[in-house]
């Protein structure tokens, strides 16, 4: 019974997974908020709260590359942040995740929109998960990003 046991066990371990982390993370559960602090405050603050919550950012571009804008004014800026892959480990498995953020300017002055989309892919044995609802997540970065401005 203990062979068995651990030959199941190892077989379940010994899985090979191809996991695909993209670099861009579409907005299919973005978590948003208005930061009240000028476009350039708010994306240092975002710098820094990803770099205090140990994310590494590997790449800012233009979002227009990967979607249309949404910038309702002609002086309007506007970044997407992608962050590098943390790796997870868990006992059957392994989470990967990152994060993209999305800064706009708004019509409003000296505000703007922060939009947090988190992907998790969990890697057990030889099946994949993707999740993109992470609202604690999500919410710890925005505070962080808050607590940065003040």
């Amino acid at each position: 019974m203990k062979k068995a046991l651990g030959l199941i066990v190892v077989i379940m371990l010994c899985g090979c997974s191809t996991v695909n982390i993209p670099k861009y993370i579409p907005d299919t559960r973005p978590h948003k908020q208005t930061m009240y602090a000028s476009f350039d405050q708010t994306l240092q603050a975002t710098k820094s709260a990803l770099q205090g919550g140990g994310w590494e950012i590997v790449d800012t571009t233009d979002p227009n590359v990967y979607e249309h804008s949404t910038i309702l004014t002609e002086d309007g800026q506007e970044i997407l942040i992608f962050t590098g892959v943390k790796a997870i480990p868990m006992f059957l498995g392994t989470r990967y995740a990152r994060v993209n953020i999305y800064l706009r300017t708004l019509a409003q002055p000296n505000s703007t929109e922060v939009e947090v989309r988190y992907l998790t892919v969990n890697s057990i044995g030889f099946k994949t998960f993707n999740n993109f609802k992470h609202p604690l997540a999500a919410k710890n970065i925005l505070n962080d990003i808050e607590k940065n401005l003040r």
